[in-house]
């Protein structure tokens, strides 16, 4: 199984000013379910610099089981 978490975009004026902070909740998740043998992967749209045109498009072209 594999599984994809997902730090949406968001406008730095929704953050703390111009610092946008890593996504730690999604991080100990992807921690856990490493554990239990499951396959992570993390996409944070805001240190990507992604929009969500380009989330849809990258979803759209992964992995058909995730």
């Amino acid at each position: 199984m594999k599984v994809l978490l997902v730090e949406p975009p968001k406008r730095t004026w929704e953050l703390m000013g111009e610092c946008v902070s890593p996504p730690l909740g999604l991080a100990q998740l992807a921690a856990v379910l490493e554990e239990e043998g499951i396959e992570v992967e993390i996409a944070d749209c805001n240190a990507q610099e992604m929009d969500w045109s380009e989330l849809f498009l990258s979803g759209a072209q992964g992995d058909e089981d995730r």
